[in-house]
C-alpha cells in the first residue's frame, strides 16, 4: 500500500507494478509470439509514482540512477479520432 502521507502532486499517479520476490533465486523471462513465461516470483504492489521533470536538475546519475533527458521523437502518432479520456488519464 501507498504511504498515505505523501501526497500527490499534479502530474503523480497511483499504480501497480510488479517486484522480483527476493527469494526467487532463478529469474528468466521467456518471450515468444503469443506465449510467455516466468521462472521467477513475483509479487504486485501499489506505489506512487512521482512526475520528476519539475526537479529534473536534482535528478542526475549520480544521486538518483537515471537522468531526465530531452528528446524529441521522430514518429508520428495521430490521435485525433480519441479525446485524452478515451486514451488514459495523463495523456498529453
Amino acid at each position: 500500500m501507498v504511504n498515505p502521507q505523501l501526497s500527490l502532486r499534479p502530474g503523480d499517479l497511483h499504480g501497480k507494478l510488479e517486484f522480483v520476490l527476493p527469494t526467487s533465486k532463478v529469474n528468466i523471462r521467456f518471450v515468444a509470439p503469443g506465449a510467455e513465461a516466468n521462472t521467477g516470483k513475483q509479487e504486485e504492489k501499489e506505489v506512487l509514482i512521482r512526475d520528476g521533470r519539475n526537479e529534473r536538475s536534482e535528478l542526475t546519475l549520480n544521486t538518483s540512477g537515471f537522468q531526465l533527458v530531452d528528446h524529441v521523437s521522430k514518429v508520428r502518432l495521430q490521435f485525433s479520432k480519441y479525446t485524452s479520456d478515451e486514451v488514459g488519464h495523463g495523456f498529453p
